[in-house]
């Protein structure tokens, strides 16, 4: 399903932006993270999560599903391109100076967003729904 945008400030230029952003990444990366880069994420994922805004809510619930499932806890590395754009979608979130900007109001995580819908795409099928499957338990708990 991945996560629904609504916002027509998400134009085709800011996505083609996000698109290219996160290809820069996965090439740049080589397919590896640092553990400081790890905490860091885990720590902005921390912050959205008590967002009241609805798509900043499920941003961090799918963000959290990427991070559990690529074990960024125990894993630096990564092997296939799939993977790698998981990885590139964290990194993009981290980036707070991104295409749109974090801290604009309303609209600062929806590039975010879009990245993270745009390496969904990039996935199998049982990739998905793995993904799928641990952000509804996770906005089930929250």
């Amino acid at each position: 399903m991945s996560i629904l945008i609504n916002d027509t400030a998400l134009t085709r230029e800011i996505k083609a932006d996000v698109r290219s952003a996160c290809e820069e990444i996965v090439e740049s990366r080589k397919g590896s993270i640092s553990k400081y880069e790890t905490e860091l994420i885990l720590n902005r994922l921390t912050e959205i999560d008590k967002s009241r805004q609805h798509i900043v809510k499920t941003l961090s619930n799918y963000l959290f599903a990427i991070y559990q499932h690529l074990n960024l806890e125990n894993n630096t590395k990564f092997q296939t391109k799939s993977d790698k754009f998981l990885l590139a979608s964290l990194v993009y979130f981290a980036i707070v100076d991104d295409v749109i900007p974090d801290h604009i109001a309303y609209i600062g995580f929806l590039d975010d967003a879009y990245c993270v819908n745009y390496a969904l795409s990039k996935q199998s099928s049982a990739v998905k729904d793995k993904i799928e499957r641990l952000a509804k338990a996770l906005a089930s708990i929250s």
